[in-house]
């Protein structure tokens, strides 16, 4: 489906963050979108983007302009749980995140499946960052994903 406009196109961490959130609802866990302004209980995961640079391939648009349309990604996931009272919870989400984070392909509910105008051309483990906050008393995991990504070829607008 082509996007209204060219900017559309370009708002790559709102896309892609919301998909991952839909993704870790459907497996029941409590997602939130990192910029969210929201006070969370524990358990939950923070969902960031961030684009890194361009892979180099352009689009030439209806309009003339060579567009760049694949590009870098990471992706990180930051579990976070009470020590207390849902540690037990910790594995779970991690378990669960990395099963949606290696399904990403999966034709209907994988997070390709959940994206509009871009897709994911990959989407690799680059590691988990374990922690323990001792002030508030949880547990952190920080787990990253390299997912270089592109535009969808029909996703561009005339």
């Amino acid at each position: 489906m082509p996007a209204a406009d060219i900017q559309s196109l370009l708002d790559f961490e709102a896309e892609i963050e919301t998909a991952i959130k839909a993704a870790c609802t459907a497996a029941s866990v409590t997602a939130a979108i990192h910029r969210e302004d929201t006070d969370n209980a524990t358990p939950f995961v923070t969902v960031e983007f961030v684009q890194g640079a361009s892979l180099g391939h352009l689009h030439k648009h209806s309009d003339g302009i060579f567009y760049n349309d694949k590009f870098e990604g990471e992706v990180l996931l930051t579990i976070v749980t009470e020590r207390d009272t849902n540690n037990a919870t910790h594995a779970t989400y991690r378990k669960k995140l990395r099963e949606i984070m290696q399904q990403w392909q999966k034709a209907t509910t994988g997070i390709n499946a959940r994206l509009t105008y871009l897709r994911l051309l990959d989407c690799k483990s680059a590691g988990n960052t374990p922690q323990v906050s001792a002030d508030d008393n949880t547990d952190i995991s920080a787990m990253r994903y390299t997912t270089p990504f592109e535009i969808r070829s029909d996703a561009w607008p005339a």
